[in-house]
């Protein structure tokens, strides 16, 4: 059976390596800082919205535009701010630099992949959650990842969530 979880996960990986490797180290870790900053919002985002919804199809759909919203807005960032001329000065250029940028890539994928188990975790979003958590138990390294998934405790730590 195909897990589906796990191919999209590596090819968003896969994806994002290639944009740390001609990035560069600086470049991408002020992306994926930004990243971890926009998934909590996302995550929290989720959890106020699960007290007023009621139903999984709404969920469902509340939750799909959760993360395009942050897709959007991770994308505008690069956009706006990661692609000006002072991004230039900050040595993307550099070989060593672009081959450190990419594994933020992972990094970034990794943040994803939390920012959608939270999304989830907060929404009740039915059989496709139920489908993602059982790919993720039968998955070694998806399993630690959600077990150790630092949007999650961010979040937790958090008085006011």
């Amino acid at each position: 059976m195909l897990n589906i979880t796990l191919s999209v996960f590596l090819i968003i990986a896969l994806f994002l390596i290639v944009q740390g490797y001609t990035g560069g180290l600086v470049t991408k870790l002020i992306d994926a800082v930004v990243l971890v900053i926009l998934s909590t919002l996302f995550v929290i985002v989720s959890i106020f919205l699960n007290e007023h919804l009621s139903g999984t199809t709404m969920n469902i759909i509340v939750g799909a535009i959760l993360f395009l919203g942050l897709v959007i807005l991770h994308l505008v960032w690069n956009a706006l701010v990661l692609n000006t001329k002072n991004v230039e000065k900050l040595g993307s250029k550099k070989l060593v630099l672009r081959i450190l940028g990419a594994p933020i890539g992972v990094v970034e994928a990794v943040v994803i992949l939390w920012a959608v188990y939270g999304i989830m975790g907060a929404l009740n979003m039915g059989g496709v959650s139920d489908r993602v958590l059982m790919e993720t138990t039968n998955t070694p390294i998806l399993l630690w990842l959600y077990n150790h998934n630092l949007i999650d405790i961010i979040v937790k730590a958090l008085p006011f969530v």
